[in-house]
């Protein structure tokens, strides 16, 4: 049988428009706090809320994405909430005090919320069947990169231009991802009207795998909240952007690859191997005393952490019907909001009280916790269905 076809131009356009969305989030994770602290004179608390409430709006928005995305179909709704992300990014110009900041952020996380739980369902529904993993494999590999990218230009718009351009900056880029979204071609399946129910909120067999994603991502949270920290305290000032670059690299290299062996061999072949390699990688972290343990703990990081998160993503659409792709999307997203929003917090509450060491190595038994939950919660599931991976109860269900 022929390989079906994943790289169409829709496919293309919707990577690359999801990445100019993802990279305005990562542009301001830097660069936000600087503005509100040197230009707004706000305190390192309303710095938090400033973060918090983003992250607040855009779970929000997943719980109603389904709806929306059921009712308005999946491009139009993309296309809404990049209106608001564009609408939003203009206004940040005139961000003269703290509370309409703090309204602008809320406004920006809702279309946040809605577009990339938008732009993940539809990833995977124009992706072949038999190429999802591959397909959400790639697709995270254009949100890797917005991450490696968007903090730096950030800082480098900051320290070398103004604030000003900063926000020209995601407005550029806005305005970009919303033409690109214009250019995506895909027919939405007519579904009939539903009375409302909790499976229209959250996919309720999407949970369980989502459940085990936010421990990964509870961990990874003191990644992002404290390894410029961590850097600092060990006398290694660069090591930080040192370790993001090396991260981001691998993590790249992996997912070209993990995404086919999920496809072909099935989940726990990818899954089981890259959360043992993200402990190792914290645990390896927890005990740097020199960047080149910063970075070997890096490279673990970056082949674990960052292959197994498309996989969580591809099983909470596969453990549903296609017709809440969405809704799984949804669930998937906002499990993994919380778990880094929970982990920045809780993380950050254990490492006032101890070391940045400590935490590391608690983050890695969060992980050992989560190769124990997708033991429970997934792996047992397979096994009481008679089938090595979800595709194939898919198969024999359809």
């Amino acid at each position: 049988m022929a390989k079906q076809r994943l790289w169409s131009p829709t496919f293309l356009y919707l990577c690359f428009s999801a990445f100019t969305l993802f990279s305005i989030f990562n542009l301001f994770i830097p660069t936000l706090p600087l503005f509100a602290m040197d230009v707004l004179h706000a305190s390192e608390q309303q710095v938090g809320i400033i973060v918090g409430v983003f992250i607040a709006a855009s779970v929000i928005a997943r719980l109603f994405a389904g709806l929306l995305l059921d009712r308005f179909g999946e491009k139009n709704m993309l296309l809404v909430s990049f209106l608001v992300v564009v609408i939003t990014a203009i206004l940040h110009i005139w961000s003269f005090s703290f509370g309409w900041l703090l309204f602008l952020r809320f406004l920006q996380g809702l279309g946040f919320g809605v577009a990339t739980t938008a732009a993940g369902a539809l990833a995977i529904m124009i992706a072949p069947k038999t190429r999802q993993g591959e397909a959400v494999g790639y697709y995270s590999m254009f949100m890797s990169l917005a991450m490696v990218i968007g903090p730096v230009v950030g800082l480098q718009v900051v320290q070398h231009i103004s604030y000003t351009a900063l926000f020209l900056t995601t407005v550029f880029l806005s305005v970009i991802g919303l033409l690109l979204a214009l250019f995506i071609v895909y027919k939405p399946v007519r579904k009939a009207p539903e009375p409302l129910s909790v499976d229209r909120f959250i996919a309720i067999k999407a949970v369980p795998v989502s459940l085990c994603s936010s421990l990964a991502s509870f961990a990874y949270g003191g990644i992002l909240s404290f390894i410029t920290l961590y850097a600092v305290s060990l006398g290694m000032e660069s090591a930080a952007s040192a370790f993001f670059l090396v991260y981001a690299l691998v993590l790249l290299g992996s997912r070209m690859i993990t995404g086919r062996i999920f496809d072909r061999f099935g989940e726990n072949v990818v899954v089981y191997p890259t959360l043992v390699l993200f402990a190792i990688g914290l645990f390896t972290l927890s005990q740097a005393g020199s960047l080149s343990i910063f970075l070997i703990a890096a490279v673990l990081m970056g082949a674990g952490f960052g292959s197994v998160l498309p996989s969580f993503q591809t099983l909470a659409v596969q453990s549903v019907p296609p017709k809440q792709a969405v809704q799984a999307t949804s669930t998937f997203y906002i499990f993994y909001d919380l778990g880094i929003g929970l982990g920045s917090y809780v993380l950050g509450l254990i490492v006032t009280g101890s070391t940045y060491s400590f935490m590391y190595i608690i983050s890695a038994s969060i992980v050992i916790l989560a190769i124990v939950a997708y033991r429970v919660l997934h792996h047992r599931k397979l096994n009481n269905l008679g089938v090595k991976c979800m595709a194939d109860a898919e198969l024999e269900a359809s």
